[in-house]
């Protein structure tokens, strides 16, 4: 098979991240970095991260301990668009049913 131009690095980078949707390294260091309210809802804690975890594994994916990691990179980076996305879901359930609570819960970095 003959490759051209962008081929082998485009079927490389897919397979990188094949192999970082896997690592479970992620999902743990940002169930340790980040909570919530203890009164909240804990759908939306378990949402914003996973979609945080999302934002590391491809922004941060060199970070794999709390040790490593900035926080405030990670906020801005990761957190906040975290919780922005999941405000716009919390938005349009509200809108389709007014029993959903519009606001999100108090979620932070430790």
């Amino acid at each position: 098979m003959i490759l051209k131009d962008w081929t082998l690095n485009v079927e490389y980078f897919s397979e990188v991240l094949h192999l970082l949707r896997t690592a479970p390294e992620y999902s743990m260091l940002v169930n340790e970095v980040v909570y919530s309210e203890e009164k909240s809802d804990l759908r939306d804690l378990k949402a914003v991260q996973r979609i945080a975890s999302a934002y590391s594994k491809l922004l941060f994916p060199h970070i794999t301990s709390v040790e490593e990691l900035d926080k405030d990179k990670f906020k801005l980076y990761c957190l906040i668009p975290a919780i922005r996305r999941r405000g716009i879901i919390k938005e349009q359930c509200h809108k389709i049913d007014e029993e959903f609570k519009e606001y999100m819960p108090e979620i932070r970095v430790k």
